[in-house]
C-alpha cells in the first residue's frame, strides 16, 4: 500500500523525501513558492518530474474547516495562509478516506492537524504533546478561547498572553 505524505515547506527543505520509497507526496503551490534555495528547489522539481510529488490546491470548504479548528485549538494566530492550506490539503485527503501523514516541523501546523484527527510526522522530533491554547490577561486574569482584537484584554486593556490550557502527551495517546 502506498503511503500518502502531505508536505510542508520544512519537508522539502530537508533531504527526508529522498529517503522515502513507494510513497506519494502532496503539497500546495504556496509551499513550493517558499522554497528559496537551489538544492530544495531542485529536489522538488525532481520529485515532480518523477511523478512522486503532486501539487494540489485545497478546497475552500476544507480551508474553512481548518480555520474553525485553529480557533478551537488556539493556533489561529500562529498559522500563515500556506500553513492553513497544507493542513486543508491533508484534511481533504482524510475526508476522502485516505489516511495521509502531514509532514512538518511547525508546531502549530502539527497541532492543528492532530486536532482534526490527521496523522503527523514531526521532522524536528520536538513535538511531545498536543495543546489547546487560551489567552489570559496577566492583570485581571480574564480568559478568552480565541485571540482578541490587538490582543488587548476586553476588560482592562492589558496585552493578553497565550497559554496552554490542555495538553495530551503524544506517546500516551497512541
Amino acid at each position: 500500500m502506498t503511503t500518502v505524505y502531505v508536505l510542508d515547506t520544512s519537508a522539502l527543505l530537508s533531504t527526508w523525501t529522498q529517503q522515502q520509497h513507494e510513497v506519494v507526496f502532496l503539497t500546495t503551490s504556496h509551499v513550493l513558492s517558499e522554497l528559496m534555495n537551489r538544492p530544495s528547489k531542485s529536489r522538488a522539481e525532481s520529485l515532480i518530474s518523477a511523478d512522486l510529488l503532486q501539487v494540489r490546491e485545497p478546497d475552500t470548504k476544507d480551508i474553512s474547516q481548518v480555520k474553525k479548528s485553529t480557533k478551537e485549538s488556539g493556533d489561529s494566530v500562529s498559522l500563515s495562509i500556506t500553513d492553513v492550506g497544507i493542513v486543508a490539503l491533508a484534511l481533504a485527503e482524510f475526508n476522502l478516506g485516505v489516511n495521509p501523514i502531514l509532514v512538518s516541523s511547525d508546531f502549530a501546523v502539527l497541532n492543528t492537524a492532530l486536532h482534526l484527527g490527521i496523522s503527523i510526522l514531526d521532522l524536528s522530533g520536538k513535538m511531545r504533546e498536543q495543546r489547546v491554547w487560551i489567552y489570559v490577561c496577566p492583570a485581571c486574569k480574564h480568559r478568552e478561547n480565541q485571540p482578541v482584537l490587538n490582543m488587548e484584554c476586553p476588560t482592562c486593556g492589558t496585552i493578553m498572553q497565550r497559554r496552554a490550557t490542555r495538553r495530551w502527551n503524544l506517546s500516551e495517546s497512541k
